[in-house]
C-alpha cells in the first residue's frame, strides 16, 4: 500500500525541483545529477520482479532514493548560496530541465507496472516498509526547503506566483496522502490521480515571466496577483471542452455549475456558513469570509470593499420574516409594439400557488454610495427611475446592446412611442426593467469615461435591482407565455452571463427556447410574407420582431449547447423563417424578402415573381452572423466527435469540408461587412462597430475550435488525432493556421480598444480574448524554443498579449469575468497535463 507513497512522493519531489529551478550553471548541473540519479533508480527498477528475493532489490531502490535525497539538499545548497536570479537566468535553467521529461514519465509508469511486485517484496519484509517511508518523507521536506530555497532568489514579481506553485505540491501531497489512507493506489483505479507531468514546467514558468511584464505594462498601478489565478471563473462560452468518455457533458466547462479545486486548507476543513457578502464578492460569485471593514479576498486584491446596509444583505431565513412590499409608481409603460401582444399570447392555466416568494439569488448589492457616487444613486434605486433618466437608460441599451448578434429584436421607433404614451404600469413591465438594467451599466460607464471616478463593481452593480424585479416578473408569470416576456427572459439571460451568473444564464436559456417553441416563432406567421392583408395578420413590425427575437434564441442555444448535442434545444431544421432584413428596413418598417438559412434562397412558398434578384441586399450583418453560428454549430459538433471523424489530412473529410465552408463565408462577406477602415468607420457611425467586432472575432474563434485538432493538449481533445511523420507538414500547417487566427483576435481587439470599452460589450467577447490568448501563449512556450525570446514572431506576439491583457482590464466594468481571464491563462499553462 505504500506504493503510491512512493510514487507520488517522487514525482512531488521532482516537481517540486523542477518549479524551483530557476538559478545560474550550478543549479543547472545539480538538476543534472538529479536527472542521473532518476536514471538509475529507473534502470533497477526494470530488474525488479518482488517476491522475497526482489526485497533486495526493493533495497537497493531504497538506497538510490537516498541519493537522489542527497542530490536535493545538495542543489538547495547551491541555490542558497545563489544571488537573486533575473529572467534571463530564469530561462536558462527551465531549458535544461526539458529533458526531465522523459526520464520521469519512465519513471512513474515502471513503478506503477511494478505494483504488484513492491507489494509481496514490502510484505516480506517488514522493516523495509519503515526505510522506505521514512526516506521518501525526506525527500518531500528535502523538496519543499529546495522550493523555498530558489523562490526567495526569484525577482520578486515572480516570486508572487510562489503559492500558485507551491499549492500544486501541497494539494497532492494531501490527495495522496488521503488516497493512502483508503487503500487506493495512484493510476491503479479510473478514480487515480493524474500522472505527474514535468514537461510543462519551464515552459509555464517562462509564460510567467512573459505574463506578469505583460501585466505592469498593461496597468502599471494595479499590482499583479498570483491568489487571484485560482479564482478565474469558468469560461460559460467554451465551445472548448469535450465530453466525457461515459458519453455526459461536462457541465461545469459550459455553465461553471462545478467549484473549483479547493485549496489545501479547505481540504479538510469544513466551510464555514457567512451570513454576509461584499459587494465585490456578491457579483463576482465568490466565496466572502464576511470579514468587516474588508474581507480578505479584498484586501489580497488590494480593492475597496463595500457592505451593502439594505435587507438583501440578510440570509435567507431573516428576509423570510419581513413582509415584501411592492414600490409605487406613478408612470406607465406600454408592450412592445402596437397593442398586439395578445397575438402572442398562449394562454396557460394560472397556479398562483406555485410562485416562489422567496429571495431570488440575482440579488446584487448597490445601496453605498458616497461622495462622487451620490450623483448616481438612482442607479442603485428599487423602483425604476422617472420617465427622463428611463429614456435615457433605453438609449444606452439601444445603442450598445440593441446592434450585437441578433438583439436587435425590439423595434426601437415602437417602443421608444410607447415609453412617452405610458400606457401600462410599469412594475408589471419585466421587458422595461431589463433594458434599464442593461442600459444602466453603460451609462456608468460613460459617466466613467467622461471623468467620474468609478470601480467596475460599482457600474456593474448599476440596475441590479432592476434585474432583480424582472427576473420575479418574469418566474412570476411563467405561465403567461408571451413574446414580451421572452424579450425579457432573453435579456435577463444575457445579463447574468455579464454578471458572472453562470447556473441562471444556463437554466434562462433553456427556458427562452422552450418559450420560443411554445410561442413557435420558429415558423413564419403566414405565407402573406410581403403583409398585404394587413387587417386580418399583424403588421410587417411584428413579423419581423418574431423572427429576429426566434434567431437571437438560436445563437443563445449554440452558445450554450457548443457542439453537446444533449445540450442544444433548438434544431436548425426546424426554423421555417427568412433571416432577418437589414436594420434600416426594419427601422423604417419596409418590406422585404431575405434568404434562408442554410439553402440561400428565399422561402419555399414565396412564388417566383415574388422574388427578388437579389434577396442579399436585403440582409444586414445579423444575417451573416447567423450563417456564421449554423457553421460554427457544425464545426464544434466535429470537435466532440473526432473518434467518428475522417482523417483530417483526407481530402473529403470533414475537417476539409468545414474548412472550405468557413472560407467561403468569410469571402462572401460584402465590402460594408469586411473588417476594413472604411467599414469601421461606418459602423461606428451607426453604432454597429460592436456587432462588426464580434461577427470576425467570432470567425477566427470557429476557426481556431476547428484547428484546435493540431493541439490535443490544449484542449484537452477526447479522441485527438494521430499524426504519422509523413503528415508533419500538415500537422505544421494546421498548428502554424491556429496560432494565426489567434493573433487575428487580437489585432481586433485592438482596433476595437481606439473606439472605446463599449465596443467590447458583447457578452462573448471575453471568452473570444481568453482563448486567443492561451493559443498564442501555447505556440511560443510548446511549439517553438521558449528559450528563443528573441526571435521577430515573440517580438510581434508578446504586445499582442499585452494588448488583449488591456482590454480584458478595461472590460472588468461590464463583464465580471474579464478581469480574472487573464490570470486564468496563466493558470491553465502552469496546471497543463500535455
Amino acid at each position: 500500500m505504500h506504493h503510491s507513497i512512493i510514487t507520488f512522493f517522487l514525482s512531488t519531489s521532482l516537481l517540486g525541483i523542477v518549479r524551483a529551478a530557476s538559478g545560474p550553471d550550478a543549479i543547472v548541473a545539480g538538476i543534472k545529477n538529479v536527472t542521473n540519479d532518476i536514471v538509475t533508480i529507473n534502470s533497477t527498477l526494470n530488474t525488479f520482479n518482488g517476491s522475497l528475493i526482489g526485497t533486495l532489490t526493493a533495497l537497493q531502490i531504497q538506497g538510490q532514493a537516498q541519493d537522489l535525497l542527497s542530490g536535493i539538499q545538495s542543489t538547495t545548497a547551491t541555490a542558497n548560496a545563489t544571488s537573486v536570479l533575473g529572467q534571463a537566468d530564469s530561462i536558462t535553467v527551465t531549458n535544461s530541465v526539458t529533458g526531465l521529461q522523459t526520464s520521469v514519465y519512465s519513471l512513474l509508469d515502471n513503478f506503477i507496472a511494478h505494483h504488484q511486485a513492491f507489494e509481496t517484496a514490502v510484505l516480506g519484509v517488514a522493516s523495509a516498509t519503515g526505510l522506505v517511508e521514512s526516506d521518501l518523507t525526506n525527500i518531500k521536506n528535502a523538496t519543499d526547503a529546495l522550493g523555498n530555497a530558489i523562490i526567495s532568489k526569484l525577482i520578486p514579481e515572480i516570486q508572487k506566483l510562489a503559492p500558485l506553485v507551491l499549492s500544486e505540491i501541497d494539494f497532492h501531497f494531501q490527495r495522496a496522502l488521503q488516497m493512502e489512507s483508503a487503500g487506493v493506489m495512484n493510476g491503479c483505479t479510473t478514480g487515480g490521480l493524474p500522472r505527474a507531468d514535468v514537461s510543462y514546467v519551464p515552459r509555464c514558468i517562462f509564460v510567467a515571466v512573459i505574463v506578469v511584464g505583460i501585466w505592469q505594462q498593461a496597468s502599471p498601478s494595479s499590482p499583479f496577483h498570483a491568489d487571484a489565478a485560482f479564482a478565474a471563473p469558468v469560461n460559460y462560452y467554451t465551445g472548448g471542452q469535450e465530453q466525457e468518455s461515459s458519453g455526459v457533458a461536462r457541465v461545469d466547462n459550459h455553465v461553471g455549475l462545478s467549484k473549483q479545486n479547493q485549496t489545501t486548507d479547505a481540504f479538510r476543513r469544513k466551510r464555514e456558513r457567512i451570513y454576509r457578502a461584499c459587494v465585490e464578492c456578491r457579483l463576482s460569485k465568490t466565496k466572502c469570509n464576511g470579514v468587516k471593514p474588508s474581507c480578505m479576498r479584498c484586501q489580497q486584491r488590494r480593492i475597496k470593499c463595500m457592505y451593502e446596509q439594505t435587507p438583501q444583505s440578510l440570509p435567507a431565513w431573516a428576509q423570510r420574516l419581513t413582509v415584501p412590499t411592492n414600490p409605487a409608481s406613478t408612470t406607465a409603460v406600454a408592450s412592445l409594439s402596437d397593442g398586439t401582444r395578445e397575438i402572442d399570447t398562449v394562454p396557460v392555466t394560472h397556479h398562483d400557488a406555485y410562485r416562489s416568494t422567496s429571495p431570488d439569488p440575482l440579488q446584487q448589492s448597490t445601496a453605498t454610495i458616497v461622495d462622487e457616487k451620490s450623483s448616481l444613486s438612482w442607479l442603485t434605486s428599487p423602483t425604476l427611475p422617472p420617465a427622463k433618466q428611463a429614456r435615457l437608460l433605453a438609449e444606452q441599451y439601444f445603442t450598445n446592446i440593441h446592434p450585437l448578434r441578433c438583439f436587435a429584436f425590439i423595434h426601437k421607433p415602437s417602443f421608444l412611442q410607447n415609453m412617452e404614451a405610458r400606457g401600462l404600469p410599469r412594475e408589471r413591465n419585466a421587458l422595461l426593467h431589463i433594458i434599464c438594467a442593461l442600459g444602466a451599466q453603460f451609462y456608468a460607464l460613460e459617466q466613467q469615461e467622461e471623468g467620474l471616478s468609478l470601480e467596475p463593481g460599482f457600474i456593474r452593480a448599476a440596475g441590479s435591482q432592476w434585474a432583480t424585479a424582472a427576473q420575479h416578473l418574469i418566474l412570476t408569470d411563467l405561465d403567461q407565455i408571451s413574446v414580451q416576456n421572452l424579450m425579457a427572459a432573453h435579456l435577463l439571460q444575457d445579463y447574468v452571463v455579464r454578471i458572472g451568473n453562470y447556473a441562471l444564464a444556463f437554466m434562462l436559456s433553456a427556458m427562452a427556447s422552450r418559450m420560443s417553441q411554445a410561442l413557435q416563432i420558429n415558423l413564419e406567421y403566414s405565407t402573406d410574407i410581403l403583409c398585404k392583408e394587413t387587417e386580418k395578420h399583424p403588421s410587417i413590425t411584428i413579423r419581423e420582431s418574431r423572427r429576429r427575437l426566434m434567431w437571437s434564441c438560436y445563437v443563445a442555444d449554440s452558445l450554450v449547447g457548443s457542439g453537446v448535442d444533449q445540450l442544444t434545444m433548438i434544431n436548425d431544421d426546424d426554423l421555417k423563417i427568412q433571416l432577418p432584413c437589414n436594420e434600416r428596413n426594419f427601422t423604417q418598417q419596409i418590406i422585404c424578402i431575405t434568404e434562408t438559412l442554410r439553402d440561400r434562397q428565399p422561402l419555399p412558398f414565396i412564388s417566383p415573381e415574388l422574388r427578388p434578384s437579389n434577396p442579399q441586399d436585403n440582409m444586414g450583418i445579423a444575417a451573416y452572423f447567423l450563417r456564421h453560428m449554423e457553421i460554427r454549430r457544425r464545426v464544434l459538433r466535429y470537435i466532440k466527435h473526432l473518434d467518428q471523424a475522417k482523417l483530417p489530412w483526407l481530402p473529403d473529410s470533414e475537417f476539409s469540408v468545414l474548412d472550405a465552408e468557413c472560407k467561403a463565408w468569410y469571402n462572401s462577406l460584402p465590402p460594408s461587412l469586411q473588417f476594413t477602415s472604411t467599414a469601421v468607420y461606418i459602423r461606428k457611425d451607426t453604432h454597429q462597430l460592436g456587432a462588426l467586432c464580434i461577427l470576425h472575432c467570432g470567425y477566427h474563434e470557429t476557426m481556431c475550435d476547428l484547428y484546435r485538432i493540431g493541439a490535443p493538449h490544449l484542449y484537452k481533445i477526447r479522441a485527438a488525432f494521430d499524426f504519422p511523420q509523413e503528415q508533419s507538414p500538415f500537422l505544421h500547417s494546421v498548428q502554424w493556421t491556429l496560432f494565426e487566427h489567434a493573433r487575428s483576435i487580437a489585432k481586433i481587439v485592438e482596433e476595437a480598444m481606439r473606439h472605446g470599452t463599449r465596443i467590447l460589450a458583447d457578452s462573448w467577447l471575453p471568452s473570444i480574448i481568453y482563448d486567443s490568448c492561451r493559443i498564442m501563449v501555447y505556440y511560443l512556450t510548446q511549439l517553438i524554443d521558449p528559450s528563443d525570446t528573441k526571435t521577430p514572431l515573440t517580438l510581434e506576439t508578446v504586445p499582442l498579449l499585452e494588448r488583449n491583457v488591456k482590454a480584458l482590464k478595461r472590460m472588468q466594468a461590464i463583464h465580471a469575468v474579464a478581469e480574472p481571464l487573464v490570470f486564468s491563462t496563466l493558470q491553465q499553462m502552469l496546471l497543463c497535463r500535455n
